[in-house]
C-alpha cells in the first residue's frame, strides 16, 4: 500500500480505493496506517455539512478568536484589502446597493461621532479624494485649516437644521 495516498485503502464514507477521484487520505498519526479513514475530499463535504448545520457555534468560535487575536485578525484584513483592492470595491458596491438604508444611518451616526474629533488621518483623506493631494504631502497646517473648515460647516449645518425644526 502507498503511504502517501493509500492507494489501496478503501474510504469508509464513500467506499472507493483510494478515495474520491483518487484524492487520497490525510495523515493522522494515531492511526495503525498511519491516515484518516476518509478520503480527503469526503472529509471536505463533512466538515462543510458539520459548519452548515452548527452555524451559532462556528459564529461564537470565530468571535472568541476575533476577540483574542484582534491585531492578528486586523492585519490579516489590512494585507487582504490592500492585495485584492478591486474585490474589495465589488463586495463594498454590493453591500451599498443591497443596504442604502443602513450606509445611510452608519453615516450619520460617525458623522454625529467624529462632529469634534476630526482627527488628522480622516482629513487627509479628505484633502485626497477632494483635491487629490497625496497624504503624506498634506501640511499640518493645511490640516489644521480643513479641520477649522470643517467645524464651521459642520457646525452651520447643525444651526440651519436647529432653526428649521423651530419654524416647523
Amino acid at each position: 500500500m502507498n503511504k502517501i495516498n493509500g492507494s489501496n485503502k478503501r474510504c469508509t464514507k464513500c467506499g472507493e480505493v483510494g478515495g474520491k477521484d483518487g484524492c487520497g487520505f490525510h495523515k493522522d498519526g494515531r492511526k495503525k496506517d498511519g491516515l484518516k479513514s476518509q478520503c480527503k475530499i469526503c472529509r471536505l463535504h463533512s466538515g462543510r455539512e458539520w459548519r452548515k448545520n452548527n452555524r451559532e457555534k462556528v459564529r461564537q468560535v470565530r468571535r472568541e478568536y476575533c476577540k483574542n487575536n484582534r491585531e492578528k485578525v486586523n492585519q490579516a484584513s489590512r494585507e487582504r484589502r490592500k492585495n485584492n483592492p478591486e474585490k474589495v470595491r465589488q463586495v463594498n458596491r454590493k453591500y451599498y446597493k443591497n443596504n442604502p438604508e443602513k450606509v445611510k444611518q452608519a453615516s450619520k451616526k460617525r458623522g454625529k461621532n467624529n462632529l469634534e474629533k476630526l482627527n488628522d488621518v480622516y482629513i487627509k483623506k479628505r484633502l485626497s479624494r477632494q483635491f487629490n493631494i497625496i497624504s503624506k504631502d498634506t501640511t499640518q497646517q493645511l490640516i489644521d485649516l480643513k479641520r477649522e473648515q470643517l467645524k464651521k460647516y459642520r457646525l452651520a449645518k447643525q444651526r440651519r437644521k436647529e432653526l428649521k425644526q423651530c419654524h416647523n
